[in-house]
């Protein structure tokens, strides 16, 4: 930007295997340097559906509530399947009539100490930006070129000032009883870093159980026996005692 030109500078190096599997692409924009972002892109890579969200937040739950309601006692059924497919019917049914949907991807803040301030002076880095763009090789270019460092700089300070900010209202809140996982999670929030969730683990006869497939059957053998004796398959063989065996795993 200083020589007021476009080159690319920066190398990517891979593995001669890896070679074909990756596309090389300069992005056209870039959110807080003056450099324009180098982007890897897997050749096979298949973007998978944006599934609409539930918004919990506009649910209206006294709705909800009375068409939910399963009608005791249920009606006679089958099968695990038939009580099965009754249920998710009845609840998918009152959930799309009280729960409004959108879908616009869900979002979140990448980091705590991004605020309006940040966003503000990011949009108004990439409208220079867009200006000194199109206006590349005519009489306006150098009033274009020093709005945008202006605009850059002023992006990076409102950066700054944000990190001060929310890093010392943070220590300020630290005590005594804070624990000190709770001080290094918030650490690694600030830095952008989001460990992935944990997986489930079930503990179940003194044994802990990890694996997603294992916990998914012993849930699935749970809510079955639960399922046998609240819901028995037939009319005449009805019975309201839990068996002594259906013990709920801890997780």
């Amino acid at each position: 930007m200083r020589t007021q030109s476009f080159s690319c500078l920066d190398l990517s190096l891979c593995s001669p295997t890896l070679h074909l599997d990756f596309h090389w692409s300069v992005l056209d924009h870039f959110p807080y340097s003056d450099h324009f972002p180098i982007l890897l892109s897997p050749t096979s890579y298949v973007p998978l559906p944006n599934p609409p969200r539930w918004c919990f937040d506009r649910t209206d739950w006294h709705t909800f509530t009375s068409l939910s309601t399963i009608p005791i006692p249920p009606p006679p059924l089958l099968s695990i399947s038939d009580m099965l497919h009754c249920f998710t019917t009845t609840i998918l049914r009152a959930a799309y009539t009280a729960i409004p949907r959108t879908s616009r991807p869900y979002t979140s803040k990448c980091v705590p100490w991004w605020n309006s301030d940040c966003s503000k002076a990011l949009r108004l880095k990439r409208a220079a930006w867009n200006s000194y763009r199109y206006k590349r090789g005519t009489p306006h270019q150098l009033s274009a070129l020093i709005s945008f460092k202006r605009a850059s700089a002023h992006l990076r300070r409102t950066i700054k000032n944000s990190k001060t900010n929310s890093w010392q209202n943070y220590v300020s809140s630290i005590t005594s009883s804070t624990s000190i996982s709770a001080v290094w999670r918030r650490i690694h929030k600030l830095s952008g870093k989001h460990p992935p969730h944990p997986a489930p683990v079930l503990h179940i006869r003194d044994i802990l159980i990890s694996e997603p497939v294992e916990v998914a059957n012993e849930l699935g053998n749970y809510f079955s026996q639960l399922g046998r004796c609240c819901f028995p398959a037939s009319p005449s063989k009805s019975t309201s005692q839990t068996p002594s065996n259906a013990k709920a795993p801890d997780t």
